[in-house]
């Protein structure tokens, strides 16, 4: 998935958890409802300006945003597989 996928998908998430309407959320943004939804899908490309504006009309910092994007991202089965590649890693230096 590209980018603008995962960042679509991560303000998807947001605006659902905070209980917000695409209308809400883009009548506070000044962008239509049709391109965030396009955005949310991951079909539109947008500005570090959008995106500032979604940062605000969602409460989060525009960081956080695109941080937890890309984590959310990852998901459980590479998260999986950082712990494995961790613990053998600290188990072979005790063993050394």
């Amino acid at each position: 998935m590209d980018a603008k996928g995962i960042i679509g998908r991560f303000v998807r998430q947001l605006r659902e958890s905070k209980g917000l309407t695409q209308d809400q959320v883009a009548s506070k943004t000044g962008i239509s409802y049709q391109f965030l939804s396009g955005l949310e899908n991951g079909r539109e490309n947008f500005s570090i300006d959008v995106l500032e504006s979604l940062s605000q009309a969602l409460g989060v910092p525009l960081e956080k945003l695109v941080a937890e994007a890309f984590t959310a991202m990852a998901g459980p089965s590479r998260r999986r597989w950082q712990s494995r590649n961790t613990s053998a890693r600290k188990s072979r230096c005790r063993r050394g």
